[in-house]
C-alpha cells in the first residue's frame, strides 16, 4: 500500500506475516492485523514533493524471460524448444501443487507520483530509492491523475508507457524507457483531467474531465 499526503510525503506499507513473539504495540497490531493472518508494516516514508501529492500509480516488476536467438540452426531450435517445454512443465507441476488458483502476489516495480509542484517522480519499490524526476511540459499545469500502460492489473505485458492527466486538460504520454514525451493529447478544457483508466492491453485509455466529457483515446 502506498499513500501520498498533503505535505508531499510518500509512505508505503508491506503486508507481512504476523509473528506474535515480535509484537511491540498490541493496540497498533489490532488495528493493522487482517483476517488472513498478516499485518501492515511501514517500509518507507520520504518527502517527494513540495505541496500535495496529486496522483500515484504502481507498475509490477517484470520477470525475466528466456532470450530468443535469431538465426539459430534447426538443431539449436530443437534444443531451445526442449528447454522451453521443461520450463512449462515445471511451472505446471508447481501450479498443480498449490491448486488451480495461485495466491502469489506480483512484486511491485516502479512507483509514479505527481505533485502540486508540477513534478513527476519515479521510484524503484524494490530498492526504495528514487530513479528519476521530471517536470511537466511548459504551461500545461500540475498532474491530477496518472497510470502506467499497460496498467499493473495486466499480467500479460510489462508497462512500457505512462499517462499523466494535467490541470490544463492535456494528457501527456511518456515513454517509460527514457521518460521522453511521446504525445500530448488534447481533448478536455482547462478544467483539468480528473481521472483516467488504461485498457489492460495498453492500447486504449479513457479520460474524464471537469468539462463533463469522457474521451476514449487510441494510444
Amino acid at each position: 500500500i502506498v499513500a501520498g499526503t498533503y505535505d508531499g510525503v510518500l509512505a508505503g506499507w508491506d503486508t507481512v506475516e504476523h509473528v506474535r513473539e515480535q509484537d511491540k504495540n498490541d493496540i497498533e497490531l489490532k488495528l493493522l492485523r487482517r483476517n488472513d493472518g498478516t499485518h501492515l508494516k511501514l517500509s518507507f516514508a520520504m518527502a517527494a514533493h513540495e505541496g500535495s501529492v496529486r496522483c500515484l500509480d504502481i507498475s509490477t516488476a517484470t520477470s525475466p524471460s528466456i532470450p530468443v536467438k535469431h538465426g539459430d540452426s534447426s538443431e539449436e531450435k530443437k534444443t531451445e524448444k526442449k528447454k522451453r517445454k521443461r520450463v512449462d512443465e515445471s511451472k505446471n507441476n508447481e501450479d498443480d501443487k498449490v491448486g488451480e488458483h495461485s495466491d502469489e502476489t506480483p512484486e511491485p516495480g516502479s512507483l509514479l507520483s505527481g505533485g502540486f509542484d508540477e513534478t513527476i517522480n519515479v521510484f524503484n519499490l524494490q530498492k526504495h530509492n528514487q530513479t528519476g524526476e521530471l517536470k511537466t511540459p511548459n504551461d500545461l499545469g500540475s498532474p491530477l491523475c496518472c497510470s502506467f500502460a499497460p496498467p499493473s492489473s495486466s499480467s500479460t505485458s510489462p508497462s512500457t508507457h505512462a499517462l499523466v492527466g494535467l490541470t490544463s486538460g492535456k494528457v501527456v504520454l511518456y515513454k517509460k524507457r527514457d521518460w521522453s514525451v511521446q504525445h500530448v493529447l488534447s481533448g478536455h478544457d482547462d478544467g483539468g483531467v480528473q481521472c483516467l483508466a488504461v485498457h489492460p492491453t495498453g492500447r486504449m485509455a479513457l479520460t474524464g474531465g471537469r468539462d463533463g466529457k469522457i474521451i476514449l483515446w487510441d494510444l
